[in-house]
């Protein structure tokens, strides 16, 4: 997972497909080693927004690709009900 996150930051292009691809109902159940992608993907994001002040000091262009793989993936995944994720809203606006 790390690998193609630092593919994603690097490229924003490789940030939406990312988010995509990880946010489709399709890979939610599947797990690698006993990890579940939607975990191991959470953990990413999470890591990714903890970065964002490191990243607006030393790298605009991975603040942005971060912001942006952030913001997809929480537009596109749904919980089990299919409703939307609604809670990152104010903190990716603050970003």
């Amino acid at each position: 997972m790390d690998y193609i996150n630092d593919k994603a930051l690097a490229d924003g292009e490789m940030a939406l497909k990312f988010a995509m691809l990880f946010s489709s109902h399709n890979f939610d159940q599947l797990a690698m080693k006993d990890v579940k992608i939607r975990s191991a993907m959470l953990k990413v994001l999470e890591a990714n927004y903890l970065n964002a002040d490191t990243y607006r000091i030393h790298d605009k262009e991975r603040l942005y690709n971060s912001i942006t793989l952030l913001g997809e993936y929480y537009n596109r995944v749904r919980l089990a009900d299919q409703s939307p994720i609604t809670i990152l809203g104010k903190s990716l606006l603050s970003l």
